[in-house]
């Protein structure tokens, strides 16, 4: 009885020592993920906030100029400022099709993953049948 006790207690001290190294595996894996989408896109870096300053910088100038021109440059003014509009747009999309590119990415590794656990606890389970058909 106190055999069994110690035996009992011991495989919960394992099992949770092996829920705690599971969790620590987890968690590492957690950050290097999100360390790895930050560098695609997931988050917006400091060139990207520089480059967002210089256009909208660029923007307002050509908005502002366009007022205070006339003719022909009040025009070109508007053109320009419509221009980086659409430049930035673009962007936008290119970096929105990054992120989403690995987020598939990870979506199918996941899958791919969880397909390989599942074969494994089945033929873990044919050799759990066969072993008590055994007995």
């Amino acid at each position: 009885m106190i055999n069994q006790k110690k035996q009992k207690e011991k495989n919960n001290e394992e099992i949770d020592e092996q829920l705690q190294e599971e969790i620590k595996q987890f968690l590492k894996e957690k950050e290097k993920i999100r360390s790895i989408i930050g560098k695609i896109g997931g988050r917006p870096t400091r060139n990207d906030e520089i480059i967002n300053i210089m256009f909208i910088t660029l923007v307002l100038a050509s908005f502002i100029a366009s007022i205070m021109l006339s003719g022909i440059w009040k025009t070109l003014a508007i053109d320009f400022a419509i221009l980086l509009i659409s430049l930035k747009i673009s962007y936008m999309l290119y970096s929105a099709s990054k992120v989403s590119h690995f987020q598939f990415w990870i979506l199918s590794s996941i899958e791919w993953r969880i397909n390989q656990m599942e074969k494994e606890l089945r033929d873990i389970q044919k050799s759990l049948k066969k072993s008590k058909n055994d007995k």
